[in-house]
């Protein structure tokens, strides 16, 4: 589960950045003609990263021993090889986004540097949750629970805002203020980060939706709350689910075109009941969207 719920947040400050560089009008010839080299580079590393994350860490059909001894050597190796590269990679974009003529005046060059620009401010904490892979974060240990009042609405946005499709805000002024108690790093780290992926590899990477326009793919956001709780649905028009709604929590439960390792929705959840709340998962309702996450955090 650690692996699972760092792995997004390693893509955002290593892949990301590269990708958004490379798509179609986001860079200008200067960056081209300055770095055109490094970002070849760049490129390969992150690539090289990724295919490690991607990679299983243990055969399952080893003893215990050996998968635990197999999982210690790559957790040594990101902490030895993987993490120098990685600030290898964010040193290239911390310079970079610095040079605002390396990005285009248009949605594609925006969009390059903010990746950029979130590259380097997450990388800090990115590297500590690499070095503590073994950490049994999900225990509920008292040392590991930091509980805090933060804004619902701005650590929703945090994550959703980065999905490629339509998001709305239900009410978005009225909401704006309401505050819950909680873990705010693993709220998104561990619960959003897991739903958002989710929406984008099972709703709308699918060979149905996979090229549809942006505003062809809708996600609505609506909060409601009653004396203890705020109530988060988050729904989209993607691809049906048809899968079993009794499974969807178990961890390692797989479904869809775009199977993964049935871990995020079995942690999300996992997290949710230990800050003493709850996540649902739902299937269509009367109206256009198809299926619905919901959250429900104490206030």
């Amino acid at each position: 589960m650690n692996k699972h719920d760092v792995v997004m947040r390693v893509r955002a400050i290593v892949k990301d950045p590269i990708d958004a560089i490379n798509r179609k009008d986001a860079a200008t010839d200067l960056y081209l003609q300055e770095q055109g080299s490094e970002n070849a580079t760049i490129q390969r590393l992150a690539e090289d990263i990724m295919m490690v994350f991607a990679s299983k860490w243990r055969n399952v059909n080893d003893s215990e021993t050996d998968q635990l001894k197999q999982m210690r050597a790559t957790i040594k190796k990101v902490t030895t090889e993987i993490i120098p590269q990685a600030k290898r990679i964010v040193a290239f974009y911390d310079d970079c986004y610095q040079k605002s003529y390396y990005f285009s005046d248009n949605n594609a060059g925006y969009n390059a540097k903010k990746k950029f620009i979130r590259s380097v401010t997450l990388a800090d904490e990115v590297y500590a949750d690499l070095m503590t892979l073994e950490s049994p974060l999900e225990s509920g240990s008292e040392k590991q629970k930091i509980y805090q009042s933060f804004n619902l609405l701005i650590a929703l946005q945090e994550v959703l805002d980065d999905i490629e499709a339509d998001i709305n805000y239900q009410h978005e002024y009225e909401v704006s203020g309401i505050e819950v108690i909680g873990d705010r790093k693993v709220f998104v780290d561990r619960v959003l980060l897991n739903l958002k992926e989710n929406i984008v590899n099972h709703a709308f990477s699918t060979k149905s939706f996979l090229n549809k326009h942006i505003w062809e793919k809708k996600v609505m956001v609506k909060i409601s709350q009653d004396k203890a709780f705020c109530v988060i649905s988050i729904s989209n028009n993607g691809e049906k689910f048809e899968g079993s709604l009794n499974n969807i929590f178990e961890y390692g439960y797989c479904y869809g075109e775009k199977k993964h390792n049935g871990i995020g929705m079995h942690s999300a959840r996992e997290h949710m009941r230990a800050m003493g709340g709850d996540l649902e998962f739902k299937t269509a309702s009367a109206d256009d969207y198809s299926v619905c996450h919901i959250i429900k955090i104490p206030k």
